[in-house]
């Protein structure tokens, strides 16, 4: 019994070294021209040995996005949004736990990498959607559910975080490290007050319909 524990943690070990060597070349490199020679001479290995886990780019590339998405999940799902009282507290909440990703540059540049891929390869864009658009979507809904939010205003509200981070992503693309455009965490805190101050007019015009 232990032995075969043994054998699943040294399979799971290869396969976490071959993405870990994969995602710093596509990085690094680039997805396309990265080839599974290049990865096995990154990590060391025979060719062979990736295809015993992997078919192809494709299937690394997916599991390396799907990695990427649990390991971020303490940020997705942070207290804050549980304690949040109205939509509005919600979306500045969820807007902060998005700031966090711009401190990592390798997950920014791997998001940055994949919308310049999904341009251009549709089934990039249907991986992305089913790796992290659909789930991060999934808890927003569940989230906006709680406090009886109306599914148009929580797709709204769901369409403006994701175009927020998409916008920094693509500037990024566009502009390199000579951004004109604000740093993420001033553009964002510029949204999130307009949201919370659009909350609390649109607070102030239904309590003057009631009277």
């Amino acid at each position: 019994m232990e032995e075969q524990k043994q054998r699943v943690r040294r399979k799971e070990s290869r396969a976490d070294e071959i993405l870990a060597c994969a995602d710093k070349l596509f990085l690094e490199n680039g997805f396309e021209e990265t080839t599974f020679s290049d990865i096995a001479k990154e990590g060391k290995m025979a060719r062979s040995t990736i295809y015993l886990y992997f078919k192809d780019k494709n299937e690394i590339l997916k599991a390396i996005l799907h990695r990427s998405f649990v390991s971020h999940m303490p940020i997705i799902q942070h207290e804050s949004l549980y304690e949040s009282k109205t939509v509005g507290e919600l979306f500045n909440n969820a807007v902060i736990g998005i700031e966090k990703f711009f401190d990592e540059p390798r997950f920014i540049h791997r998001y940055q990498m994949l919308f310049n891929l999904a341009i251009k390869h549709p089934y990039i864009a249907k991986m992305m959607n089913e790796e992290s658009i659909l789930p991060t979507k999934n808890l927003w809904n569940q989230h906006c559910a709680r406090l009886n939010v109306s599914q148009k205003m929580t797709d709204y509200f769901f369409s403006s975080l994701y175009s927020i981070f998409l916008m920094a992503c693509l500037s990024g693309n566009i502009f390199g490290e000579e951004n004109p455009l604000l740093e993420f965490k001033d553009f964002s805190k510029i949204y999130r007050e307009g949201i919370l101050q659009l909350e609390v007019l649109q607070k102030n015009k239904c309590n003057k319909k009631g009277e």
